[in-house]
């Protein structure tokens, strides 16, 4: 179809090239204020974050900084162990998840932030305090106080105990860091923490 005519160096639109343009103008209005609303609403979206909380401390270095940059980001951050953070990403209650371990598969996009070891800790008052450091085999004779099952803190610790074919066994099996940290500073047994979080 003819949308324009040549007459030595000019160049004219003929009526339907005219029409054409206009339809073409509307068009590009139209994706652009499309454009505007999806990026005003990214910008007012909440960011929802699942974090075991051996992690949580990295995570917060991580994304402290970012906030003043964007305003409008509502950052909402849910605490569980890692078997729950990786649910939430699989049912989508979570966009990010920050882990103590990266999980197997190739199913999620992954950074790697930071990495601490794994360190015992009792009550001031123990009689096990003034001591630098423990076997695993030595560990094995104390009363423990453990996270729950799921909790990748634990498995790496038993992991770690298996390939020396050493068992532990919980004297006291706790829902999160919080309520380990608060029987063991009872004195009821030696706990097991991330040394990111150990404070």
């Amino acid at each position: 179809m003819l949308l324009f005519n040549r007459n030595k160096k000019q160049v004219t639109l003929i009526v339907q090239g005219q029409r054409l343009l206009e339809i073409t103008h509307r068009k590009f209005e139209t994706e652009q204020q499309a454009l505007e609303l999806l990026t005003e609403s990214a910008r007012c979206a909440p960011a929802r974050c699942g974090s075991s909380p051996t992690p949580r401390t990295t995570f917060c270095t991580f994304w402290v900084p970012f906030v003043p940059r964007y305003p409008g980001v509502h950052v909402s951050l849910r605490c569980g162990n890692t078997e729950t953070v990786i649910n939430s990403l699989y049912s989508y209650e979570a966009d990010i998840g920050v882990l103590g371990e990266v999980p197997t598969g190739r199913d999620f996009e992954m950074l790697k932030l930071n990495s601490t070891p794994i360190i015992a800790f009792v009550s001031s008052a123990h009689p096990l305090a003034a001591r630098k450091s423990l076997t695993l085999k030595q560990l094995a004779q104390e009363p423990l106080v453990m996270r729950e099952r799921g909790s990748k803190t634990r498995k790496k610790l038993e992991d770690l105990a298996a390939a020396s074919t050493i068992e532990l066994k919980p004297a006291i099996e706790a829902e999160g860091r919080e309520a380990v940290r608060e029987i063991v500073a009872s004195g009821a047994g030696i706990g097991f923490v991330s040394a990111a979080v150990r404070s």
